[in-house]
Parts: structure tokens; C-alpha cells; sequence
């Protein structure tokens, strides 16, 4: 779940590099949450090279585009009458699916993102930004996130984090959105996280058990 939140920031920084111009030009801020609220506390410099990742053969690869669309996806409605729980983040299992089947990135290509960040995300890092250095530890462990991420169950070989989700969903009786996810991770209370925070804890060994790398 934290390699969601670390792509989740990634893209947040790509989106909001990408709409930083037009937003100065029109003279309004842009409001932001989640993600993109993290993403804000990076330096100029630093969003410009989380930027140049979307065109970058990494952005290709590692399927940023596709990752910005989840995290602006709206939520799923409900019908007014009733309340119907919706499969959560169908998006996020499209992305998934799309990364896991997708070629690697090539060494070379990880060679280039990481020193795209390097150049732009130094004095981040070297001032302790937490998000300037979730973003290099994405795209310096882009192999071990990847394989998390693609971690199935052997019993049916669906993805993990989606079934995490449902099943999170199924116990707190709430609609689970992406920005739900990267909300509970970042720490902000959400209806969906404080019922989350209820669920009592089970104990992860028969989970780990039923795991396979995809």
C-alpha cells in the first residue's frame, strides 16, 4: 500500500506540474487534496522533473498517465434511494492489470528517471523533504514496487490490492476511492478511514501465506 501512496504522490506531482501554468495564467490557485496536497510542498524544480517523467520513456513504462487518471477519477454514485456499495477503485484495478502486463522498464530507462530526479529533487531531499524522497525511492525501487503491486493470490491470482480494498470496504460498509486510500495513508480522517480504523486487526500470517509474486 505504501509503493499506491508513493506512485499516487508521483503522479500527483506530474498532474500538478502540468497544471501549474495554466493556473498561474487564469490568476487562481488550484485547490488540492490528498496527493495532490502533498505534491504542493515540492519545489518548483523538483515538480518540473516529476513532470518530465510523463513524456520520459519511464512515464511510458511505468504508465503515469494511466496512474494520473485514477487518482482524478471521480467516485463512483450510488442511487439516492438506497445505498449500494460500488467496486472500489475499479480504475486502480485497470491501471494494475495494464503495469503488471506491460514490458519492465529498461535499465537505461530507470538510469535516466533517476537522474531526472536527482538533478531536480536534490535540495528536497538534502532539506528532508518526506515526498522528494518517497519520489526517488519510487523510481530507484520501480522493480520491488512494481512486483508489489502485482502480488496475486495463488488461489485465484487476482491482485492483491484491490481484494484488500473490497474486502476493507465489505467490512466498513463505506465506498473505498482512491482518495480515500491516499487519505488514510497520508493520515487525514476520512468517514471511510475512521470506519477503516474500527475494523478490528487480524493477524496478517494466513494472508502472507495464501501470497505469490505475479
Amino acid at each position: 500500500m505504501f509503493s499506491l501512496l508513493l506512485l499516487s504522490v508521483l503522479a500527483a506531482a506530474v498532474h500538478g506540474q502540468a497544471n501549474s501554468t495554466s493556473s498561474s495564467a487564469a490568476g487562481t490557485p488550484s485547490s488540492s487534496g490528498g496527493p495532490m496536497a502533498l505534491a504542493s510542498g515540492l519545489s518548483p524544480g523538483c515538480q518540473a522533473a516529476a513532470g518530465s517523467l510523463l513524456t520520459s520513456d519511464f512515464g511510458a513504462c511505468a504508465n503515469i498517465m494511466g496512474l494520473v487518471s485514477v487518482i482524478g477519477a471521480p467516485a463512483p454514485s450510488s442511487p439516492p434511494h438506497r445505498k449500494r456499495l460500488s467496486p472500489p477503485c475499479p480504475s486502480l484495478h485497470t491501471w494494475i492489470s495494464a503495469v503488471c502486463a506491460a514490458a519492465p522498464c529498461s535499465p537505461d530507462t530507470l538510469r535516466t528517471a533517476n537522474q531526472t530526479v536527482a538533478s531536480g529533487c536534490t535540495a528536497d531531499i538534502q532539506k528532508g523533504s518526506a515526498i522528494a524522497t518517497a519520489l526517488q525511492t519510487i523510481v530507484s525501487n520501480y522493480s520491488g514496487a512494481k512486483d508489489l503491486l502485482c502480488t496475486q493470490y495463488a488461489a485465484n491470482s487476482t491482485f492483491c490490492i484491490p481484494s484488500v480494498l473490497a474486502n476493507v470496504q465489505a467490512a466498513t460498509g463505506q465506498n473505498i476511492t482512491v482518495s480515500e486510500v491516499t487519505a488514510l495513508l497520508t493520515g487525514s480522517a476520512t468517514p471511510a478511514g475512521q470506519a477503516f480504523a474500527a475494523v478490528s486487526p487480524v493477524s496478517p500470517l494466513p494472508l502472507i501465506s495464501r501470497l505469490r509474486r505475479g
